[in-house]
């Protein structure tokens, strides 16, 4: 299994909570007319720091908590 798959079931809230804000914004941003590609944007941004992003009782370590 890769290692980014391995650290997105870790952290698997801000992942979630990150593609769910994400995705909502992308729909909102392609529904209006004219398309909103600054929200469009920004969407993916925030799926993407979702998916990058660190919970906080994860250590980074291989120690679990």
């Amino acid at each position: 299994m890769p290692d980014f798959v391995k650290k997105w079931f870790v952290n698997w809230a801000t992942s979630l909570l990150g593609s769910s804000a994400g995705g909502a914004m992308i729909i909102d941003g392609y529904m209006s007319q004219p398309k909103d590609w600054g929200k469009i944007i920004s969407g993916i941004l925030t799926i993407l720091l979702g998916l990058f992003a660190k919970d906080s009782n994860v250590t980074g370590g291989d120690v679990k908590q």
